[in-house]
């Protein structure tokens, strides 16, 4: 799942600049919903494999955007701070998913486990479709440095 990550989070530099941030992560949680649905209904660990080899390429758009949204929406004084606090929260939140799916696992089978995935990426879509797209005080939506090129620096 890696390599395929990486390889989508790569070509997300190929976006064009008119697709802003807001809808790059409507795209990607869809992506990451439509992309995991297939878990639930995986009945051989070939399927399991190939469900998995594609599924990885919607993870990397979406942490890049929403490293892209969290660095354009705080001000800049406090960034540092918000990425370690963003990416100290994923890892926090992985935590109590993977108790919450070992024990489905083991208790209901791979079905439900996966569950949890789908459900997950469900939430992450939703919030994509709730959450205002706004830049932070004395920044525009194209970023300190897209304004930088427009004032002509």
């Amino acid at each position: 799942m890696g390599v395929r990550s990486a390889v989508a989070g790569l070509s997300t530099a190929a976006v064009p600049a008119r697709i802003g941030l807001h809808t790059r992560w409507r795209i990607a949680t869809a992506a990451l919903v439509v992309l995991s649905v297939p878990l639930l209904f995986a009945g051989s660990p070939w399927q399991l494999y190939a469900v998995v080899f594609v599924v990885g390429i919607a993870l990397a758009p979406h942490m890049i955007t929403i490293l892209g949204r969290t660095e354009r929406v705080l001000p800049a004084t406090r960034l540092a701070a918000s990425m370690a606090f963003l990416m100290s929260g994923t890892v926090a939140g992985q935590a109590p998913a993977l108790a919450v799916s070992g024990r489905l696992a083991a208790t209901s089978g791979p079905p439900a486990a996966f569950a949890v995935a789908v459900g997950a990426a469900l939430l992450c879509a939703a919030l994509s479709w709730t959450v205002g797209s706004r830049p932070a005080p004395g920044r525009t939506a194209a970023g300190e440095r897209g304004a930088r090129r427009q004032a002509g620096r």
